[in-house]
């Protein structure tokens, strides 16, 4: 559920001619996180998000369906600097991060938080660079249509994870996190659109500590963030047109670090005009 400012552009040949088999696409953008006004005392650096994803679509019949992609995500000036003598500038106190959940690992930028005036609230950075490469294989079977069997697999890699430059950052010795993956399975209906229409699913995700910004993960799953496994489960009914019901429960745990589990369990009655 992101919506980000920015320049995005895409191409997909083929992708409104229904009998063609194979269907490459590209996506492309350029997206502000954070601008920095210039002025005195101030050194952080604008941050950005430059992101691309290529992949290709191929229909062997009207009963399968293969789609396969690979992106990369290039995040800049998102890590934290260590102010020169914390005790008297913040050249780079703006460079904590506006959006944050947990799990990513961190690092003191000043101890004494100049940017509120108080002596006992430290400002904290990101220790870590951000440059994610993701690939995602979704498959489709339509053998016993309507009904589909929709399996997907994603995984994410943090390729910017550098345990030197994070030494030399904060003076921290951090072994590194860096992997996640959610594999999926879905049976049923593939859109409820009509009454007694059904949809249900299973899945299991697997989440490192710095394998993405834990800014941007689903806020539902172990309420946000990263450093956590576990599983989800629930379906979809159609009560009438284009009204159904959805349930789903989501059990995890920590990967890393001080026990910490949590299930949700959510109910969701949805309405399409």
């Amino acid at each position: 559920d992101l919506n980000f400012e920015g320049a995005a552009v895409s191409y997909a040949p083929g992708a409104q001619e229904p009998q063609r088999e194979f269907k490459p696409f590209i996506t492309a953008g350029v997206f502000p996180l954070q601008e920095i006004e210039e002025k005195a005392g101030v050194s952080t650096q604008d941050k950005w998000l430059v992101a691309a994803q290529a992949g290709l679509e191929w229909a062997p019949s009207t009963r399968a369906r293969f789609k396969l992609g690979a992106g990369y995500y290039h995040y800049r000036n998102v890590a934290g600097v260590q102010n020169l003598t914390p005790t008297t500038t913040g050249l780079y106190d703006l460079g904590a991060p506006q959006f944050r959940q947990k799990g990513n690992s961190l690092f003191v930028v000043d101890s004494d938080a100049n940017n509120n005036g108080t002596q006992d609230d430290p400002v904290y950075g990101l220790a870590a660079d951000y440059r994610i490469g993701n690939v995602t294989l979704v498959a489709d079977f339509a053998e016993f249509f309507p009904l589909h069997v929709i399996g997907s697999f994603d995984w994410a890699r943090n390729l910017g994870y550098d345990q030197d430059d994070i030494l030399a950052r904060s003076g921290q010795s951090i072994e590194p996190e860096t992997d996640g993956y959610q594999a999926k399975l879905t049976i049923g209906y593939p859109k409820i659109t009509e009454r007694h229409e059904w949809q249900t699913f299973v899945g299991y995700r697997y989440l490192e500590r710095d394998a993405v910004l834990d800014a941007f993960t689903d806020s539902d799953f172990h309420l946000g963030g990263t450093n956590h496994k576990g599983f989800m489960i629930g379906g979809s009914y159609g009560l009438y047109k284009n009204t159904w019901l959805a349930a789903r429960w989501m059990s995890s745990d920590e990967i890393s670090g001080l026990p910490f589990s949590i299930d949700v369990f959510q109910l969701d009655l949805n309405a399409k005009f």
